[in-house]
């Protein structure tokens, strides 16, 4: 299991609502399927990943699959990418596991 947090860069909480989670958490330019209507999970390569939405960003959670570290860590900056593509906020991220 692959687990990583999403930070607004610029600190703080990222200022878009639950209504868009399933336009912008999503990569940018890798093909992937939403796995339920709220947009808090989706399915990348196989990889069913979810999303917590926590006080200092969101918990992304690679939760089945077999993704190596570097392929999640690629797919979870595209998701940063398409933050900051689709809101304007710059993302970064931290690698847990």
């Amino acid at each position: 299991m692959h687990e990583f947090m999403i930070h607004p860069k610029k600190g703080g909480e990222f200022g878009f609502p639950f209504a868009r989670y399933s336009e912008v958490l999503k990569p940018s330019d890798i093909p992937s399927r939403p796995s339920n209507e709220h947009g808090t999970r989706i399915t990348v390569e196989g990889a069913e990943i979810s999303f917590s939405d926590e006080q200092s960003g969101f918990q992304v959670v690679f939760e089945s699959g077999s993704l190596t570290s570097e392929r999640a860590e690629q797919i979870v900056a595209a998701i940063c990418s398409n933050i900051q593509t689709v809101t304007g906020e710059a993302a970064v991220y931290v690698q847990y596991t």
